[in-house]
């Protein structure tokens, strides 16, 4: 079967779209206590990099009533604790979304949730469960909580964040917690798991790329 070279290039843009959906939040750069960006909008299938700095950090899911305390029982998501003296952690943590319901996190080392180390992905439009809200309830948690082991998203390389905003993240096998995949039990992320999954994402980015110059090309 043939296409046209309009076809095609339609085609294979549109599938670098689709795949393009890549967010990057860094954890504690510059020695803060804070996420950058702390309030994100994503979209179903969309991907969310949490980059590490040090001293020492993690990020937990939370629900809006219990912050600072692991989301279910500890069933939600968890990038283990993240430490690498003060510059960048080599490994990021890759969540994916699968739906559009708010996802609260919080960084689970004592007292940084206190001090207002949270953020929220697709904040929701009900007023009263606002970043701000969530945040002014957490100073006032008794303490933190984590999961048991690392959970709910994939171990990656470190990407530098002015190149990833549209690419990929590359995943390596392991886990900054310590252990095993887990399966989905929370709203907004999809299950852990581990392998290239991501990598193959960065390669076949490239090859669209590729492809779509090519098919330009045979418009001229």
């Amino acid at each position: 079967m043939m296409y046209s070279p309009a076809l095609l290039l339609s085609s294979l843009v549109g599938a670098v779209s689709a795949a393009s959906s890549l967010q990057v939040v860094t954890v504690g750069k510059s020695g803060s206590l804070s996420y950058s960006p702390d309030q994100l909008t994503a979209n179903v299938g969309d991907k969310i990099e949490f980059q590490f700095f040090g001293p020492t950090h993690s990020v937990v899911q939370a629900s809006f009533d219990e912050p600072c305390t692991a989301f279910n029982g500890g069933t939600g998501f968890f990038a283990g604790m993240s430490t690498n003296g003060n510059g960048p952690n080599p490994n990021s943590f890759t969540i994916t979304i699968n739906d559009t319901k708010p996802v609260w996190f919080y960084c689970g080392f004592p007292g940084h949730c206190q001090a207002g180390m949270v953020g929220v992905i697709n904040v929701s439009s009900n007023k009263s469960e606002t970043l701000d809200i969530f945040r002014s309830n957490a100073a006032n948690a008794a303490k933190s909580t984590t999961p048991k082991q690392q959970q709910g998203g994939v171990i990656g390389a470190f990407v530098n964040p002015s190149s990833a905003t549209s690419g990929s993240t590359a995943s390596t096998a392991g886990s900054t917690g310590g252990g095993s995949a887990a399966t989905q039990t929370s709203s907004g992320a999809a299950p852990s798991h581990t392998g290239n999954d991501a990598g193959q994402l960065r390669g076949e980015f490239a090859l669209l790329g590729g492809l779509a110059v090519a098919a330009a090309a045979m418009l001229v």
